[in-house]
């Protein structure tokens, strides 16, 4: 006769828990880190900043921080990095709204200017 010991719990079938908490009460992640989508969102952050903060054409800014990732060395997680970044056709309504975000508005008449 087994007892309740022997008896493996759902928990027990996986390679990790289903929920694991810190002591916040928030759930910590239960999955492999990916670095490749790691790395695209990084790039992807770089592409936003400098569309925020520099003035060429966002598609140039956009080519010049793709073409730093061909620079580099290829191997699988270079691949894995590339394959993972979005298209720029993909991003570009998200990158023109960053920069739009951050220029000033033209004032509506010329007395809510002050010079």
């Amino acid at each position: 006769m087994r007892s309740s010991g022997d008896v493996p719990s759902e928990d027990a079938k996986l390679p990790f828990p289903q929920k694991i908490t810190s002591g916040f009460g928030r759930q910590l992640h239960n999955h492999p880190a990916d670095h490749a989508n790691v790395v695209a969102k990084q790039i992807l952050d770089q592409v936003k900043l400098h569309s925020t903060d520099e003035v060429q054409t966002i598609p140039r800014i956009y080519s010049e921080e793709i073409n730093t990732l061909r620079e580099d060395e290829w191997d699988d997680t270079t691949r894995d990095v590339a394959v993972r970044l979005p298209t720029f056709n993909s991003v570009k309504s998200v990158l023109y709204r960053a920069r739009r975000n951050q220029t000033p508005t033209l004032p509506k008449t010329p007395s809510s200017h002050h010079f």
